[in-house]
């Protein structure tokens, strides 16, 4: 059953080993990240510390842009 969820999640999962290998990755890796999961998995964890990184700034800026737009309260 937690395998049918996990398959058919929306969200990004993945698993890695003790040594920070990735030994699963479902299907919306490659949309969100640009990996197909056969491309992940056997790949080191760090491989996607770009995409992680980059996808926090906008997060962040996003973030920023809501908070600038919020009308301000003395």
């Amino acid at each position: 059953m937690l395998v049918n969820i996990v398959e058919n999640s929306k969200e990004v999962v993945i698993s890695v080993d003790e040594s920070g290998k990735i030994i699963y990755a479902n299907a919306p890796t490659e949309e969100v990240l640009g990996y197909k999961p056969e491309e992940l998995i056997g790949a080191q964890i760090s491989i996607l510390a770009h995409q992680v990184v980059s996808m926090f700034k906008r997060i962040c800026i996003k973030v920023h842009w809501q908070l600038v737009k919020l009308p301000l309260k003395l």
